[in-house]
């Protein structure tokens, strides 16, 4: 099985609230649909990495399902942490997806 590359959403502000999504299309066979959602959320260790004692705090509410798009609301964060957020749902066929891409919270320019 060849892996394959963890997306990243654009970079992120402390102060910003955004609906973050992920689109299953390509992880789901094409007679499945979704039929339970949930997202989670990890810091990243890099170089310089800054860590966050919480990282589900930046997670707002519960995720929602649109066809094959699962959204999540994110808010806050920590000023140059790293977070990994991990979209998981369940298919119509028993069988568990998930979808990961980083997001970078920074208040840079």
């Amino acid at each position: 099985m060849t892996e394959r590359a963890v997306p990243s959403f654009s970079r992120k502000r402390v102060d910003e609230d955004l609906p973050l999504s992920y689109d299953f299309v390509n992880d789901l066979p094409s007679d499945v649909t979704i039929d339970a959602v949930g997202t989670t959320v990890a810091t990243v260790a890099a170089d310089s990495a800054v860590s966050d004692s919480s990282p589900s705090g930046i997670i707002s509410g519960s995720a929602a399902d649109s066809g094959t798009v699962v959204t999540q609301k994110v808010i806050n964060g920590t000023n140059g942490c790293n977070y990994l957020l991990v979209f998981q749902v369940t298919g119509s066929d028993g069988m568990i997806y998930q979808g990961e891409a980083y997001l970078l919270v920074e208040n840079a320019s």
